[in-house]
């Protein structure tokens, strides 16, 4: 803080470039609930984590903490596993597979012509929180946007298990398209709002819907629905693989993975015996 606060600032007035107006000071980061310590070899070096996994995970964890005041906030690794698999993977990366994979399979990769009846208040409704996100990126909230998405996917997730478009396919293949295509455009919203966050995630989502990315600035005046329908999907594939116990393992050494075990008076993988069965997960 001092460096940002004082002595940068005093730098840039001499050089003559513009000062910053504002400065967003965050908390402290800590490791399962504690101080980071490098003599422990707790402090989490950034070439470890991006060998590990995509980084897309952690900045989505981080953001999902983030508020705009200085509190710290805990890098728990079996929470960090847990939110990532349930919210990033599972509401926004299977909502978008499997929607994807029945719009480009059985009917043939194109969109309904315009939002269905049963559809149009899942629409209306996400289309509604735009205001609320850009309000809580300006006031740098991205605990809040985070909240947003998962509240708007867990939406569209209950529509699409209520609707089973999967069992009209073949029945009422329109009615089927016209919800999915509905569903297409939640997911382009969702992927919109993920931007700053995981943009490389939200890249993958819009190459696989087909269109170009849609800017919060599209989303000023936006109409429904959001996609244009008269081109072709891309190609569906899963967004991003599930995050394995192994993978967040490998962010500290087994030594620590071992003390962290018999803290919470559980077995660590590296410390089980080999010929011990593995835990259920």
């Amino acid at each position: 803080v001092y460096f940002h606060a004082l002595f940068w600032p005093t730098v840039l007035k001499v050089a003559r470039f513009k000062r910053p107006a504002k400065l967003h000071v965050h908390g402290h980061l800590t490791l399962n609930g504690e101080k980071m310590s490098k003599s422990r070899g707790t402090l989490i070096n950034v070439r470890t984590a991006l060998e590990a996994f995509d980084p897309a995970y952690l900045r989505y964890f981080f953001a999902a903490n983030l508020g705009p005041g200085p509190e710290d906030f805990d890098l728990s690794l079996p929470e960090f596993r847990a939110r990532v698999n349930g919210e990033l993977v599972n509401n926004v990366g299977n909502l978008a597979n499997r929607t994807l994979s029945l719009l480009t399979g059985p009917l043939g990769g194109t969109l309904a012509p315009a939002p269905g009846e049963a559809g149009k208040p899942l629409l209306e409704a996400a289309l509604a929180r735009v205001r609320e996100v850009v309000e809580a990126y300006e006031a740098l909230d991205f605990r809040a946007v985070v909240r947003t998405i998962v509240e708007v996917s867990q939406s569209a997730n209950q529509f699409l298990q209520a609707r089973a478009p999967w069992a009209k396919v073949k029945t009422d293949p329109e009615v089927a398209r016209a919800d999915l295509s509905d569903v297409s455009d939640v997911v382009a919203l969702l992927a919109t709002f993920l931007a700053p966050i995981v943009p490389s995630v939200t890249e993958k989502l819009f190459s696989q819907l087909g269109t170009a990315p849609v800017t919060f600035a599209d989303l000023a005046g936006a109409r429904l629905p959001l996609l244009p329908r008269g081109r072709p999907l891309g190609t569906p594939a899963p967004l991003l693989p599930r995050l394995e116990e192994a993978q967040v393992n490998k962010l500290v050494p087994p030594e620590e993975l071992a003390r962290l075990a018999a803290v919470s008076g559980k077995t660590s993988p590296a410390t089980a015996s080999p010929g011990a069965p593995a835990a259920a997960r």
